[in-house]
């Protein structure tokens, strides 16, 4: 089933994917790593509407949380990050890594709008966690 994103919800889930600030347990596991990325996703149903809409219409299929998760780990210790648990330094670093993925043309279309890949993943993680798949 294809559904819609209202402007207004892909505004809300964007909004939630750039307020990113980790607390100080990220580097524990997988699944608590999930969970502490998410933790700082203010509206997490309005940003898995933007994951749901994009691993569906993403072509050769979807990515799985696992690679999400350590995707957005990477993307993070890219930026320079040891594992802080400075919000002031993650956003930083978080804001950066979406810089740097515009200008690497590292983007994705999601109903229209063009998102910075970290940030697609981000919202991606919000809908396994909805869904009950992580």
């Amino acid at each position: 089933m294809t559904r819609h994103i209202s402007r207004r919800a892909a505004i809300a889930g964007l909004a939630a994917a750039l307020a990113l600030q980790l607390p100080h347990h990220a580097m524990a596991g997988t699944s608590e790593l999930s969970e502490t990325l998410l933790s700082v996703v203010d509206d997490r149903r309005a940003a898995a509407a933007i994951g749901e809409f994009w691993i569906q219409h993403k072509r050769g299929g979807g990515p799985n949380p696992a690679s999400l998760v350590n995707n957005l780990a990477d993307m993070l210790h890219a930026q320079g990050w040891s594992g802080s648990s400075d919000p002031a330094e993650l956003r930083r670093l978080f804001d950066a890594a979406a810089r740097a993925d515009y200008q690497r043309g590292e983007t994705v279309t999601v109903a229209g709008w063009q998102l910075a890949r970290s940030q697609a993943n981000l919202c991606a993680l919000a809908y396994f966690s909805t869904a009950g798949l992580l």
